[in-house]
């Protein structure tokens, strides 16, 4: 009977890159005119607007951020212990 191989789990220990599309004190008339200059010819509409609801959101979450619009670990937890049961 042939041996049966055990799965290894491969970790890439590289830190992953920041976007570099989002910049907050660039405009953003001028980061969608530039995500838009980086995207394929072949882009769809579909594509064009879910990168720009990305731009959206992450400008969204800094501004919270900001305005200390911020949860601790702990208070996530307990707000979520009403979903979990």
């Amino acid at each position: 009977m042939p041996k049966v191989r055990e799965q290894q789990a491969v970790y890439n220990a590289k830190p992953r890159r920041a976007a570099k599309s989002y910049n907050p004190s660039v405009p953003p008339r001028k980061q969608v005119a530039t995500v838009l200059a980086k995207m394929k010819d072949s882009a769809t509409y579909k594509d064009i607007l879910y990168r720009v609801y990305v731009l959206h959101c992450i400008d969204e979450g800094e501004k919270d951020i900001q305005q200390g619009r911020v949860y601790s670990d702990g208070q996530v937890t307990k707000m979520l212990a009403k979903w979990l049961k």
